[in-house]
Formats: structure tokens, sequence, C-alpha cells
């Protein structure tokens, strides 16, 4: 009996170091995961910080000269848009830290209120340029003139075909991202 024990407590010890190696590799997988996360996170921050005082100045640059708006309606349309794309980016990094994982359901929400601030923008620039004639229809209208004003509407309404083009793209890039910060985080 007495050998019996000993190769009990022997099997045991052995199975305890066993147990502490795999415990111990877990922990250190885990600690360079979440080191990993913490750097991928503060990157993201950064990036965003830095670029967002740029990033306005040249949405403020690019609404300004493409839909022809005053300096305050451009600074507020400009604003709309961050504030809608902050809520974005703080949502995704809620769910890449797991704090709220449940925000990945107003990914849609989201970017339908970015969506709509680019339809508010759209019809705002169609409301100006149908409140800019000059309503005079009647049988003195230079035809010239009307030529002139239908070739301006089609130059804006190409140039809002490509500016509402590259905001569904920017739409896109943002749902990709969001799609893949969510893959990488579900498995958490």
């Amino acid at each position: 009996m007495n050998e019996f024990m000993t190769s009990l407590l022997v099997i045991g010890t052995e199975f305890g170091v066993i147990i502490s190696i795999f415990f111990i590799a877990m922990m250190i997988l885990f600690l360079i995961k979440k080191n990993k996360d913490a750097n991928i996170k503060t990157r993201f921050k950064e990036d965003i910080k830095s670029s967002t005082n740029q990033r306005i100045e040249n949405l403020e640059k690019s609404l300004s000269s493409t839909f022809r708006l005053s300096g305050d309606e451009t600074k507020d349309y400009a604003k709309e848009i961050i504030r809608n794309e902050r809520t974005i980016f703080s949502n995704v990094l809620k769910i890449f830290n797991g704090k709220d994982k449940s925000t990945i359901l107003s990914l849609q929400k989201d970017l339908s209120n970015l969506n709509q601030t680019y339809q508010k923008l759209a019809n705002k620039i169609s409301q100006d340029a149908t409140s800019s004639d000059d309503g005079s229809t009647a049988g003195g209208v230079d035809n010239e003139h009307l030529q002139s004003e239908i070739t301006l509407l089609k130059e804006e309404n190409s140039r809002l075909k490509e500016d509402l083009k590259k905001s569904l793209e920017s739409i896109d890039y943002l749902q990709i991202q969001y799609t893949e910060l969510f893959d990488k985080t579900k498995n958490i």
C-alpha cells in the first residue's frame, strides 16, 4: 500500500505540474492578446484624433466648393457629419473593448443617421437650386438663359451624383471596418 500511495502522489504531482504549465501558458496568451488589443485601440484613437481637425477642414472646403454653401452652413453640416462619424467610431471602440457589444445592433442606425445628413445636404442644395430661379417663365424669358440654367443644373446634378457616390463609398468603407472589428472581437 505504501508503494501505491507513492505512485498516486507522483501521478498527482505530474498532473498538477501539467495543469500549472497549461494555466501559465493560457495566462501569457491572454496577456499578449490584451496588450495587442490595447495597442490597436490606442493607435485607432490617435489616428482619429490626429486626423479630426484636418478632416473637418477638408470637409468644409469640399462642402463650400462643391455645394456653394455659406460659411455658417458649411460649418454646421461639417459638424453634423463629424458628430455622426464620432458616434460610429465610439461605438466601434465599445464593441472592440467588449464593454457594450450590443452597440453592434445600432450600426445600421448610425450609418442611417450619417446617410440622412448627406441627404439633408443634397435636399438643401436641391431646394436652393429651385428657389434661385427668378420665377419668370413668361414669354419674355430668353431661351439662352434657360439653356444656361439647364446646363448649370446638369453640372450641379453630376457633381451631386459624384458626391453621393463618394459618400456611399465612405459608408461602405465604414461598414467593412465595423464588420472587421466585430469579427475580431466576436470570439472574445
